[in-house]
């Protein structure tokens, strides 16, 4: 019959011909399911939209809003000094503390926050002199110097949890500081989860 659940250990050979015995109602018993996989599956939350065709299925059918806030300290200074009527001088600094943090769309382990992760941190700094010298009436100079710097510093969900071994993973624990977190996953049908394969960074 069409579309049915074959179980694999039922396999075997009969008058040449390879058969399986199908699930009994189509169902694979959890008590077959992976440990890992089986967890997962137990932290996707429940559909609450179905944005795709009847005769399809299901997909596009989970909507959360995120919770996001952002926390900027800025300042500016600057100063300017006559130093004489041929002779001045000018300089600035600028400060700049941001702080985001946006919760990740799915529960648990699933994270799925992706490049952003949950939490990231802006610094940034800069400064800046001049110097004016007037020559003569036809020749004025102008000399500058100038810093500027920033540092990018995003983290995932997750990062101080070793969910390698929370799951029950084998093999090279890759769990370290800030590391933590579901490995990115895409399973077949299903949206990525886990968290982005390029955190936590700092640029």
């Amino acid at each position: 019959m069409r579309g049915q659940i074959f179980d694999r250990d039922t396999q075997r050979e009969t008058g040449g011909t390879v058969i399986r015995d199908p699930f009994p109602n189509d169902q694979i018993p959890a008590s077959r399911f992976d440990s890992i996989a089986s967890t997962l599956i137990g932290q996707y939350p429940a559909e609450n939209q179905n944005l795709t065709a009847a005769v399809q299925r299901p997909g596009s059918n989970y909507f959360t809003a995120r919770n996001v806030t952002r926390d900027v300290h800025q300042w500016d200074v600057r100063v300017d000094h006559r130093i004489s009527d041929n002779d001045s001088l000018f300089g600035s600094i600028s400060w700049i503390d941001e702080k985001k943090f946006q919760s990740p769309p799915l529960p648990g382990h699933l994270d799925a926050g992706g490049f952003l992760g949950e939490t990231e941190e802006n610094l940034s700094r800069g400064a800046m002199m001049s110097y004016t010298k007037i020559w003569s009436p036809t020749l004025i100079t102008e000399s500058r110097v100038a810093y500027s710097r920033l540092i990018t510093t995003r983290v995932q969900s997750n990062a101080g949890s070793d969910s390698f071994s929370e799951l029950g993973f084998g093999g090279l624990n890759p769990f370290t500081t800030n590391n933590g977190g579901l490995m990115r996953l895409g399973p077949s049908g299903y949206s990525t989860v886990g968290r982005s394969e390029w955190l936590p960074t700092q640029e």
